[in-house]
């Protein structure tokens, strides 16, 4: 390891953020992109507290109760610290779970060539006439890149790609472009839109107005893949009922309860 200290954050248990595995999750400190909607926007600014030698004893006291390992943030992939700490998870008997932005595609494919992913999820924010603005990146490249190599481990992998939607951020023109890319990179499904959740008691980034349906999602059926919708209250349907897709789970626990930074080490 390099001696620098990449995770912002260990939250010791989840029993959704990785399907079909009881898991903890290690948040990354820092983001290459600055999404109004984020939700982590404590970790997105932090400049990381531990390194994986403080997390270990953790996940060895766990083994047995816990048999997954997701990698969110943040951005996991800003570090390369991210392809050794998958490396050691998986030596320790952990399955593990990629959440990225898909900026840094080069370890992406690190990570895919050792085999230390087991589940990737890929955040789909924008099309790329408007990746910038929602994002506040210029790597529209790079993030292609990275969506062609989740295509191509879908087999292999348990993959999703999933776009976080608010009418203030993303137009139905937008979902139908996104679904137009996703048709043309080889996705076959599902694609799964997240409702933002934003409130007093749920800060993100910067300030959004309150949530409201999200107009028109039925027009999206037109793609040929399965369109999931994950609502605020936590359930999720299908936008596209005639196709079958495998079950999700019904939202994400990502930093809900986090284990506090100062903790980490002795949970």
């Amino acid at each position: 390891m390099t001696g620098r200290k990449p995770i912002a954050v260990l939250q010791p248990f989840t029993a959704l953020d990785f399907p079909g595995h009881l898991a903890c999750i290690l948040f990354f400190a820092g983001c290459s992109m600055r999404c109004d909607y984020c939700h982590n926007p404590g970790i997105v600014t932090d400049a990381g507290r531990f390194d994986f030698d403080a997390i270990e004893p953790f996940l060895l006291r766990r083994r047995g109760q816990l048999d997954g390992l997701v990698l969110s943030g943040g951005e996991a992939t800003r570090w390369p610290e991210v392809v050794p700490i998958a490396d050691r998870a998986k030596a320790l008997g952990y399955a593990v779970k990629l959440d990225t932005n898909g900026l840094h595609p080069q370890r992406l494919r690190r990570l895919l060539a050792a085999g230390s992913l087991d589940a990737i999820a890929l955040d789909v924010k924008a099309p790329e006439e408007q990746f910038r603005a929602v994002t506040g990146s210029r790597a529209w490249g790079a993030f292609c890149e990275s969506l062609a190599l989740v295509v191509g481990s879908a087999g292999r992998l348990t993959c999703e790609v999933r776009t976080t939607i608010h009418p203030a951020v993303l137009s139905l023109a937008d979902l139908l472009a996104l679904g137009d890319l996703l048709a043309k990179a080889g996705w076959d499904g599902p694609w799964v839109l997240q409702e933002v959740r934003c409130g007093p008691d749920q800060p993100t980034l910067r300030p959004l107005p309150p949530y409201a349906a999200f107009p028109g999602l039925e027009q999206l059926a037109a793609v040929p893949f399965s369109i999931l919708l994950r609502q605020r209250d936590g359930s999720t349907r299908s936008l596209t009922p005639a196709r079958l897709s495998p079950p999700l789970p019904p939202e994400t626990e990502a930093c809900r309860n986090p284990l506090p930074p100062d903790n980490a080490g002795r949970a």
